[in-house]
């Protein structure tokens, strides 16, 4: 009886601290594993896609949608690009820090070839190349995303 009152003590705290950080931040997060590219997705946002392989082959697609209308994408090149998907014409970047890696955050207003406001990150290890990309998120959230990034190289 002890131990069992010992263990819902201990469930309460550890809820009773979820609560806390939810209430602190706003938001739940759900974590996924792509491609040994570790992220937290606000749980506002709900998997449309997942491992879906683009018609030329070589990219791996994840896509995640709010109910405001934001997109978030995680692109996966396992064996690296085979062919051009398009322009990209950049607005604005700026030097970042995403995964322990030196990248780059850009704001493109042309995209794989379309017209459409993107924030975009490129990251590789040994295994892949990703792009994580987002449309219609605020640069503010997409920049938490992008804070919990990891990228586990084994």
């Amino acid at each position: 009886m002890r131990k069992l009152l010992k263990i819902g003590i201990a469930f309460l705290v550890l809820m009773a601290g979820c609560a806390a950080n939810q209430y602190k931040t706003g938001h739940t997060y759900n974590s996924y594993n792509i491609h040994n590219l570790k992220l937290k997705i606000p749980s506002k946002y709900k998997a449309s896609e997942q491992s879906v392989q683009d018609p030329a082959g070589d990219m791996l697609i994840y896509r995640w949608k709010s109910l405001t209308g934001g997109t978030l994408e995680v692109l996966v090149w396992p064996t690296g690009p085979r062919i051009e998907r398009g322009p990209m014409v950049v607005d604005t970047e700026e030097v970042t820090i995403v995964a322990n890696q030196q990248t780059k955050l850009i704001k493109a207003s042309i995209f794989f070839g379309n017209k459409e406001e993107v924030l975009v990150v490129h990251l590789k290890n040994s295994r892949a190349r990703y792009l994580i990309n987002s449309k219609n998120i605020n640069i503010n959230e997409f920049k938490s995303i992008l804070n919990s990034a990891e990228i586990v190289d084994n």
